[in-house]
């Protein structure tokens, strides 16, 4: 029978049900077909005597999963659970052969055995726990599918028969004779929404797994990534299979090598957490995480499923100085051990060397193809001082002297090509004149197959060269910024960890993946990276999807800065295991010993900024304790914060923080980078201004901040006149004085094109004609223009148009907008239960007086109901003294007046 898997579309959390307890709450609802019975003590079901059914008959089900636990003292016991079948009446033969058994008996893999349905399809494996110890199975019957998941393992997936049981039917268990006492208990049935799908109801990765134990052999359609050069060492986390069981956790760091650049699918994966070199295959890898496969709460695969040249039980690879090889970190399973220290890799052609401690020692490590095509373990002789401490791998391993060392001093680059473009210089009138930068060849018009979704940038201090990073792993250099005539692309680096923040201090390479902070060092003056260098690796890690890590910059003494999001379930509502750095802002020290965490409760701020004076700001994506999108704002004398998200708090038990504003989604729906306006920089903006990018909007925001007598910022943004090829991610400002802007498309974002880059220029003498500051104070509040204005227009209260509404900020995803005026208690009351994103009330705010400053410049308008909004909307409609018209909105947020 060939397996087709469903397609997941909608989120757990919005198609859940209520879960209803049927036994032994409702015992009274169960009725009894044919001989036997099944005798009740203390919650539990025993079967007696047979062949019996004993069936729940207060309903049947269309689509709903029902959940047991069952137990057997001998798997020779026979026993089952009947779905789908009509009412029996007094014949257990009805639900045989109208409906459809799952069985429980015995431990093999076959149709008559544990998990399968019954004389139909056999389970994929029988993880039947040890005889006498109680077992969880759950059975989801959704329309024409009968899932089985038992011990939390996917085994079954049947598809009904056209006529028996594809639509509904009732629930029942089986007692099958007097030698097979199997009990039950904790029997719940939870109906499911008609849309739910498999994949939204069963463990991570879990129709994946089964699918490949189905059908071992099953080749999925080719994508892009299958062929695509991401480098001899390509960072990620991966799974694998160890005794034929999904591994999760394989390598939350994992360094996957690939030593032969004609076997694409010959790879090892090294554990750089453990130092374990985990497994090896000639089989390759499944790339099925989000910016590949573009699924979430999966993971990439190694696929060694019933054929890995070797597997590595999970833990760390040396022991520690008192011999143990136990997992002392802090948390079990994450982070680094005490004993071991991971340094970084060098790289020699496709050769690659690991270079880290074990005990304080020194050691280099390679893996390299030995006479037979397999992989050999290559260790430096003069760290194996206690060879007995390395745990014994199933790898051979060769002892060498001297071999290592020779390839970490620079080797022979593998990325020789360069490619030449012709930037598009703008012209016209507008007053920003946007210079397109072509991207180096991708997919399959590139040496490498891959694709150039630029995440961040930075300048050299010779301001021609850039180092510019990938949501794939590459590092390029882009040279000839000077002339800007000819510009030449060249790939410097390649299989880093999702790099999303990138710096360049002293003219080294500084990027923040999500395994650390890493500098990328050319030894050999080539243009190609031969150094992989640890900066720090102290962040703790999960194999969720969602844990972006964001931005990298920079303040006065050469603290780091960098965000990490918290990993959200598939589907965006509430979220995996959080661990300490989930969902935090962090300072690292300048010489990269020291990571601190100097605020908590993010989600997604998506980029980050660290102002002239040590104030730091982010952005926020909506969701969870989210209301939102927003810009966070918080000074060196308020660390640490805690910006919202409960589940990240750790333990800063400060009020939440109040962002300087809120933005609507059409504003803003993914936040990116803030920066402010250096005094070289000729962009038509004062020094000292604060730039918002909006990844989701493709949009540059100019802010409007006003600080409080408290020390809290308020303020609101206005959008500057500027068309991008893709996101607003990064920006940064070059030497000469424009504007560079990079992103990508990767997540929710209206960006035209999968990345770009281009340089901002400001059209000398052409007014922006743009609000530049605004404040309130009592009933008034204050806009001040870059232009003079039209007396008549600017004094009209007409002119303007504003509207105010809040927010809920819940435990549910989101928020409507509510009334300030009309608070509807009701609506707000039930959006701490449910989502409340389509509840739409806005007020509308009179305006009774507006008057012009003596500059010209400067309205202040008169509002008698002024007062906090946790966001405002301000269209004005007014035109300048030399009769050109200014239009345009101003979302803002006011937390004092």
């Amino acid at each position: 029978m060939k397996l087709i898997l469903t397609t997941f579309i909608i989120s757990a959390a919005s198609l859940a049900a209520q879960e209803t307890t049927i036994f032994p709450d409702q015992v009274g609802d169960w009725k009894m077909a044919g001989p036997g019975e099944f005798v009740v003590d203390d919650g539990t079901a025993t079967a007696k005597g047979g062949m019996g059914l004993w069936w729940y008959s207060k309903e049947k089900f269309e689509n709903a999963t029902l959940s047991l636990e069952f137990k057997m003292d001998d798997p020779s016991y026979n026993s089952g659970v009947f779905v789908r079948f009509p009412e029996p009446g007094n014949d257990p033969w009805v639900a045989v052969k109208e409906g459809y058994e799952v069985q429980i008996s015995g431990r093999g893999v076959d149709d008559v055995s544990t998990g399968a349905i019954y004389k139909l399809q056999a389970a994929v494996a029988n993880p039947l726990k040890p005889d006498g110890e109680w077992n969880k199975m759950e059975i989801h019957t959704l329309r024409n599918e009968i899932a089985v998941v038992l011990n939390n393992q996917l085994v079954n997936v049947f598809k009904t028969e056209k006529g028996r049981g594809d639509k509904e039917g009732y629930f029942g268990i089986q007692n099958h004779d007097d030698g097979s006492p199997v009990q039950f208990r904790n029997i719940t049935v939870t109906p499911q929404h008609p849309k739910a799908r498999l994949r939204n109801l069963t463990p991570r990765s879990a129709e994946t797994v089964y699918e490949l134990k189905r059908n071992p052999e099953t080749k999925k359609k080719k994508e892009w990534f299958d062929d695509a050069d991401f480098g001899p060492a390509f960072i990620q986390t991966w799974g694998d299979f160890y005794n034929d069981e999904y591994r999760p956790d394989a390598a939350l760091k994992g360094m996957l090598l690939r030593p032969d650049p004609k076997a694409h699918n010959l790879v090892a994966l090294y554990n750089l957490e453990t130092m374990q070199v985990v497994t090896a295959t000639d089989r390759g890898v499944s790339l099925d995480n989000t910016p590949f496969g573009g699924n979430h709460g999966t993971q990439n695969k190694v696929m060694n499923l019933g054929n890995p040249m070797f597997n590595s039980e999970t833990g760390p690879a040396w022991a520690d100085a008192d011999g143990s090889f136990e997992d002392s970190r802090e948390t079990p399973g994450h982070g680094n051990f005490d004993h071991l220290e991971f340094k970084g890799y060098f790289r020699h052609g496709h050769r690659i060397v690991l270079d880290y401690t074990v005990n304080g020692q020194d050691l280099l490590e390679s893996v390299k193809i030995g006479d037979d095509n397999d992989f050999v373990r290559v260790l430096d002789k003069s760290a194996v001082e206690k060879p007995e401490l390395l745990k014994a791998a199933p790898s051979p391993v060769k002892i060498v002297e001297g071999e290592l060392k020779a390839l970490t001093e620079g080797g022979p680059a593998i990325y020789p090509e360069t490619f030449e473009v012709t930037p598009k210089i703008a012209t016209g009138d507008d007053p920003f004149l946007v210079d397109q930068i072509p991207l180096p060849p991708v997919l399959k018009d590139s040496p490498y197959k891959n694709k150039v979704r630029l995440t961040d940038f930075d300048f050299f201090s010779d301001g021609d060269r850039a180092a510019l990073c990938t949501w794939d792993g590459d590092v390029w250099l882009l040279s000839g910024l000077k002339e800007f005539k000819t510009l030449t692309w060249k790939r410097f680096a390649a299989g880093l960890f999702e790099p999303l923040g990138l710096k360049i201090v002293d003219d080294v390479i500084h990027l923040n993946a999500r395994d650390g902070i890493w500098q990328v060092i050319d030894l050999n003056g080539d243009d190609e990276a031969d150094h992989f260098k640890v900066f720090n690796y102290d962040v703790v890690i999960t194999d969720n999807f969602h844990e972006f890590s964001f931005g990298l910059e920079t303040d006065s003494e050469g603290n780091f800065y960098f965000a990490k999001a918290s990993p959200v379930k598939p589907g965006g509502r509430n979220f995996d295991k959080i661990l300490k750095h989930n969902g935090t802002f962090l300072k690292l020290t300048p010489d990269g010993k020291e990571l601190t965490v100097v605020a908590t409760g993010l989600r997604a701020p998506g980029g980050i900024g660290v102002g002239p004076n040590g104030e730091l700001t982010s952005g926020e994506n909506e969701g969870t304790w989210q209301p939102c999108c927003k810009l966070n704002y918080f000074t060196k004398d308020e660390r640490p914060v805690f910006l919202g998200t409960e589940q990240a708090r750790h333990e800063v038990t400060k009020d939440f923080k109040e962002p300087l504003c809120y933005f609507p989604m059409d504003v803003d729906n993914s936040g990116g980078q803030q920066a402010w306006i250096p005094d070289f920089a000729k962009v038509g903006l004062q020094a000292g201004e604060m730039l918002h990018l909006s990844y989701g909007q493709s949009s540059v925001y100019r802010v409007l901040p006003q600080e409080l007598e408290s020390g809290q910022m308020q303020g609101g943004v206005v959008r500057l006149p500027i068309t991008l090829s893709s996101s607003a991610q990064r920006v940064n400002f070059h030497p000469e004085g424009s504007m560079y802007i990079c992103g990508m498309r990767g997540w929710q974002t209206n960006a035209a094109s999968d990345a770009g880059i281009q340089r901002v220029r400001y059209n000398e003498g052409t007014p922006l004609n743009l609000p530049e500051a605004m404040s309130v104070k009592g009933d008034k509040l204050t806009l001040v223009f870059d232009s003079e204005l039209d007396e008549e227009l600017a004094t009209d209260p007409e002119s303007f148009s504003i509207k105010r509404w809040k927010y809920m900020r819940t435990p549910q995803y989101g928020s409507g907008q509510f009334s300030i005026d009309n608070p509807d208690l009701e609506a707000e009351a039930n959006a701490q239960k449910q989502e409340s994103k389509g509840h739409k009330q806005q007020d509308d705010v009179e305006v009774t007086a507006a008057e012009l400053g003596e500059d010209g410049k400067t309205i202040i308008l008169t509002i008698p109901t002024l007062k906090p909004a946790q966001q405002m909307k301000i269209d004005y409609d007014l035109e300048t003294l030399d009769g050109d018209v200014v239009i345009g909105t101003i979302y803002s947020t006011i937390h004092k007046n």
